[in-house]
């Protein structure tokens, strides 16, 4: 009779216990499985902490680029099983962050910072390895720090973008310091490498997503009856020049201007098409005649994105790879290669300018910095450095 009574009351805690959650599809578990975020977030879960002093110790080498303090080893080691998970994330085609987009401009995107102190780290072991003379493993950490560029821009918003050309700039920079001395296999490894990069998001596909993002969610906002309100609330403190046009204009003014600022996000977008030397002027004049109403111009001219900043970042980006091709092209073949029209400046009318000196070279292109000085790619390090 207790066992009886024992089975009723275990079938009792089964027909009243909460159905469990129905399981995923085969679909949808394939797609978690090739998102690459996943395993970031593993990645970043798994960063050693570092205090202030080994942080800046980590910058420190990472803009010398030679010998590696012996101090930073223990932190190149502790970093391995994040770096583990780098790895695995950047053989997958995609990556989709989650980022809640809907939420306009308080929506939150932690993971960006992770990934400039994961890219820090993997950076820094591809330096050791390098000194190291571990070539192979050098450009696998090298090249993932540049495809977790690639995916930290995967939302296209422009600040993810700009995280993405940060990250690249710098293994550039780090393989390029050693590049004289890599044997022709691991060249050859480092050429499929860059090819076989995931495409990044251009400047006019990240424009346009500005649009749907940040002016969608102001739109949606407006449409509510305290909508002016909720803005001025979120700017409270603010002294951006737009917060004073939004309270200068009436509720119905600011729902037509932001509605009205769709075509003109459009237009812009189609600047960042242009030569970079050409956006300048033109941007300038579109905010001159933007062709809106007062309210709209005036909110056009304070809420955009700067296009010629976007557009001059792209362009350096984009310089920055081909002459990063072009070097590995004379490491392969010598200065003859420069000859080749598949390494042309891209933002000239012939090849990239090259200078030797003893223990590499610079290449230069037409294409100017926000210095005004041309574009450059160090390949090897000077003697004197």
């Amino acid at each position: 009779m207790c066992r009886i009574s024992a089975v009723l009351a275990i079938l009792g805690v089964i027909l009243i216990a909460p159905a469990a959650a129905p399981a995923e599809s085969p679909a949808e578990e394939a797609a978690l499985a090739k998102n690459a975020a996943l395993m970031y977030w593993s990645a970043f879960a798994l960063l050693p902490r570092l205090d202030e002093d080994q942080q800046a110790a980590v910058q420190k080498s990472l803009d010398a680029l030679g010998p590696m303090d012996k101090k930073l080893i223990p932190v190149v080691e502790s970093s391995a099983p994040s770096l583990k998970e780098l790895h695995r994330a950047a053989k997958l085609p995609s990556c989709v962050w989650g980022t809640a987009l809907d939420e306009g401009i308080n929506a939150m995107m932690p993971h960006l910072s992770k990934v400039r102190e994961l890219s820090r780290l993997a950076c820094l072991r591809a330096q050791l390895r390098f000194e190291q003379g571990q070539a192979a493993g050098a450009i696998e950490d090298a090249t993932a720090v540049m495809v977790l560029g690639r995916h930290a821009g995967s939302d296209g918003l422009l600040i993810s973008v700009l995280v993405d050309y940060a990250l690249e700039r710098q293994a550039i920079r780090l393989v390029a310091a050693y590049l004289p001395r890599l044997q022709p296999d691991a060249l050859g490894t480092l050429s499929r490498k860059l090819d076989a990069l995931p495409a990044g998001k251009t400047m006019q596909q990240a424009i346009l997503q500005e649009k749907e993002v940040y002016l969608g969610w102001f739109i949606r906002e407006l449409a509510k009856e305290d909508g002016k309100e909720r803005l001025l609330r979120l700017f409270e403190g603010s002294d951006d020049p737009a917060v004073a046009v939004i309270k200068g204009l009436s509720l119905a003014q600011l729902r037509k201007s932001a509605t009205d600022l769709r075509t003109f996000y459009d237009k812009l977008a189609s600047l960042a098409l242009l030569p970079p030397e050409k956006v300048k002027q033109a941007e300038a004049d579109l905010m001159k005649n933007p062709g809106l109403d007062g309210p709209a111009a005036n909110l056009a001219r304070t809420l955009v994105p700067a296009v010629f900043a976007a557009r001059q970042a792209e362009a350096a980006q984009q310089v920055q790879v081909a002459m990063l091709r072009v070097a590995i092209a004379v490491a392969q073949h010598g200065q003859q290669a420069l000859s080749g029209k598949e390494y042309r400046d891209p933002f000239g009318d012939g090849p990239f300018k090259y200078a030797a000196f003893d223990g590499g070279f610079e290449l230069s292109s037409k294409l100017m910095d926000r210095q005004g000085k041309p574009a450059s790619l160090t390949v090897g390090r000077r003697s004197t450095e």
